[in-house]
């Protein structure tokens, strides 16, 4: 929408020059001042689809640009403005009140001073537990490495007692399984620790690179280094437009080539608006 009414705009000096031969061309004066003002109030709310559509920004990223827009919204207060700053306050509840939300933002130097005591708390829990299923996840492979191992000496040697192969299978899994909880929960003491020391860490600037950030602490941070990793990869770029294009594909068949356009655009319109409200 904003797209089309900024070109009108533009041709404003063409439909001012030839609406005397081409009545629909004319408008009211304060039809072009309305214009003028629904361009300026969409202005914010544009500019931030089109950086939610980069491949590579973080949900600290995310945030800043939906704080920038409703911040814009509201130094423009149009009436039109207003109601999409309002609609964005009300979304952003079920966008932002999350663990995932807040662990991000802790790991995020430019914006973990926002979270309060009870976002930081939910945030460390969210990590702990993302801590835990990546150490899991090392041991499982670990174990596996191991076991491919073994089998291949095993089968070297040819070793066919049973005996000593069910004792040896009891004790390595009563090994396995002590020294597995050992580990985890060495570990989440330690990374407990670690988050803790990182919690109240010293603001930086918005507009730094946090992948930047990170990538300069691998050697002196790996566990949270890791962890970084992990929150920076939640997805956060808008791609709605990209579904609905996708879905024309499938309306618009070579079964269905008889479709009006204006039966084709009414199609297009609810399938977005059931999308969107999902």
């Amino acid at each position: 929408m904003y797209d089309m009414l900024q070109r009108l705009h533009e041709l404003k000096p063409f439909c001012v020059e030839h609406q005397d031969a081409m009545p629909d061309l004319k408008l009211p004066v304060n039809d072009w001042l309305s214009l003028k003002d629904m361009i300026d109030s969409l202005q914010p709310a544009r500019d931030g689809i089109i950086f939610l559509q980069k491949h590579d920004i973080t949900m600290g990223d995310f945030f800043g640009c939906w704080w920038k827009i409703i911040s814009k919204l509201k130094k423009k207060n149009s009436l039109l403005s207003n109601c999409i700053a309002k609609s964005m306050e009300k979304r952003q509840k079920a966008l932002f009140e999350n663990p995932i939300y807040s662990s991000a933002l802790f790991m995020d130097p430019r914006f973990q001073c926002l979270l309060n005591d009870s976002s930081k708390i939910e945030a460390k829990d969210h990590l702990q537990k993302t801590w835990r299923i990546l150490e899991l996840l090392l041991i499982n492979e670990n174990e596996a490495n191991t076991n491919n191992v073994q089998c291949n000496v095993a089968h070297e040697e040819n070793v066919m007692d049973f005996d000593d192969d069910l004792e040896s299978f009891i004790q390595s899994s009563s090994q396995t399984n002590e020294n597995m909880s050992i580990n985890i929960n060495s570990s989440q003491r330690s990374i407990g620790i670690l988050l803790e020391e990182y919690d109240n860490i010293p603001r930086m600037h918005h507009s730094i690179d946090i992948k930047k950030y990170w990538t300069e602490r691998l050697e002196s941070m790996p566990e949270l280094y890791k962890l970084s990793q992990v929150v920076m990869a939640v997805p956060c770029t808008q791609v709605s437009v990209e579904r609905s294009f996708s879905g024309l594909k499938f309306i618009l068949s070579d079964l269905r080539t008889s479709l009006s356009p204006d039966l084709l655009e009414n199609i297009m319109i609810i399938r977005g608006n059931n999308f969107s409200n999902k």
